[in-house]
């Protein structure tokens, strides 16, 4: 789902991963509400490597899970292998497209 060759500016990658990430924590609390949960939802976390971002789900207490990865060349939205590497087998979606290819539970709808 690789975004046609087209070059993206560091601030542009920054833009489009900023809104992103806000619709993918409105998602998670969309759902924790529907679900009925009286305690807080799930917040998400950056943490950025050499070619990849990891987006970091934390839960109550000191739990946390990698929610997916977001491939720093191109934007695509990679579901976590792991929590230090991607599954590569294919792109969940793109954050420069409206096929963003999130859910509340981590990049798994394949789009």
């Amino acid at each position: 789902m690789t975004n046609d060759n087209t070059t993206h500016t560091d601030t542009e990658f920054e833009k489009a991963l900023t809104a992103w990430l806000a619709t993918a924590q409105e998602i998670i609390e969309v759902n924790h509400e529907r679900a009925g949960y009286h305690s807080p939802a799930a917040t998400l976390s950056t943490m950025y490597g050499r070619r990849y971002v990891r987006i970091v789900r934390h839960d109550l207490g000191p739990s946390r899970s990698a929610h997916c990865f977001i491939d720093r060349t191109n934007g695509d939205v990679l579901k976590a292998a792991s929590w230090k590497a991607p599954a590569k087998n294919f792109a969940r979606g793109n954050i420069y497209t409206g096929n963003a290819g999130v859910t509340e539970y981590g990049a798994h709808t394949c789009y």
